[in-house]
């Protein structure tokens, strides 16, 4: 089966590894004109619009060689962030809907389209990551000194020992 990946960044290198066409995109509007090059002549496309998720901040980086624990300063915020009014989050939602619709449009007769999106704010989760990686760092170079209990936090804020 002939398959394309149009994401953001490069995904020839994870997830588009495999596919038969793998596009690298900057902006939402690149990946929609991915997205429309490539539906024609692949059984199947994934693409991912981020501007939602920018939009909210809901974007972390990527850790590197440098600094692999760091989340910089948008992560390490992530609490504190200010949400966009609501005016701005309308303007970017009609726009992931004008994008939608474009892709729609496009799509060939019998085709589904399938719309993954994310239950809440992840950078919650990064932080506890990177927390969490800091510590087996720690552990794995000897930095630490005392015993640590490990605390798992569960959905509805219960926790284990």
């Amino acid at each position: 089966m002939k398959s394309a990946v149009v994401d953001h960044g490069l995904p020839g290198v994870m997830h588009g590894a495999k596919a038969s066409t793998a596009i690298g995109c900057k902006t939402d509007e690149e990946v929609l004109e991915g997205l429309l090059n490539v539906l024609p002549s692949h059984q199947f496309a994934f693409g991912r619009f981020m501007g939602l998720a920018n939009a909210l901040d809901w974007v972390t980086p990527k850790a590197n060689a440098d600094q692999p624990t760091s989340l910089g300063a948008t992560a390490t915020a992530a609490l504190g962030v200010e949400v966009p009014t609501p005016a701005e989050l309308a303007s970017v939602l009609m726009l992931l809907n004008t994008h939608l619709k474009k892709v729609h449009a496009a799509f060939p007769p019998r085709t589904a389209l399938v719309i993954f999106t994310g239950y809440s704010d992840p950078r919650r989760v990064s932080l506890l990551n990177a927390r969490k990686n800091a510590f087996e760092s720690a552990l794995k170079t000897g930095r630490c000194q005392r015993k640590s209990v490990l605390v798992v936090v569960l959905h509805n804020g219960v926790g284990l020992r």
